[in-house]
């Protein structure tokens, strides 16, 4: 798990503050999880879109919140603005690496079966 992003912890969390993180530039978020208090962040909206990229909607990164403490973390939830097509907030889930959990995962298919080249037919 090389992916580390970077958050900042949020005081504000008025409505009027909300819009300023977004207008400089951030997505505000929220970490939590079952053996956490909730704690209000803001991400850098470059470095979420290069970390979605890299490790998906269901990876596995590092959240490092102000220098202080890195959690093990994956992406519970995205809004988007269906207009802009912009992140307006995120919630991340810290992940008990002891415990198991259901995730969604995309499955890409490639190639061709060996029962389809026998004449068979596939269906997803």
């Amino acid at each position: 798990m090389a992916t580390v992003l970077k958050a900042n912890p949020r005081d504000d969390l008025r409505g009027s503050a909300t819009r300023k993180i977004r207008k400089q530039g951030h997505v505000p978020a929220i970490l939590y999880g079952n053996k956490i208090d909730s704690q209000p962040v803001s991400i850098e909206s470059v470095d979420l879109l290069k970390t979605v990229r890299e490790v998906g909607k269901n990876g596995l990164f590092s959240l490092d919140v102000a220098g202080k403490k890195k959690h093990q973390v994956m992406i519970h939830d995205i809004q988007i603005d269906p207009l802009k097509n912009e992140y307006t907030h995120i919630d991340f889930f810290e992940v008990d690496m002891t415990s198991e959990i259901d995730a969604n995962v995309p499955v890409q298919l490639t190639g061709e079966a060996p029962g389809e080249k026998e004449g068979g037919m596939f269906h997803t």
